[in-house]
């Protein structure tokens, strides 16, 4: 475990995996994850949006989020 700052400076800080989920994730190097699955399918594998508390997918909402990543990335793509 890092040492803890003391507050002042650029000293070190601690670190806890825990709460670290959120912001750390696997990057694939393959092209193709999936290849029998939409780009939308393979983009949101293991990170899917549910509607609400239910146990069904929200699709227009991973359709929304994908589609505004493609733009943000200049990609187009026709298997959404």
């Amino acid at each position: 475990m890092p040492a803890k700052s003391s507050g002042t400076g650029n000293g070190p800080r601690s670190f806890d995996p825990r709460g670290a989920g959120s912001c750390i994730t696997l990057i694939f190097q393959e092209l193709n994850n999936c290849p029998n699955l939409k780009a939308i399918e393979n983009l949101f594998l293991g990170r899917e949006i549910f509607r609400g508390r239910s146990p069904f997918l929200d699709g227009a909402a991973m359709r929304r989020k994908a589609l505004e990543l493609f733009d943000y990335l200049d990609v187009g793509s026709t298997s959404t």
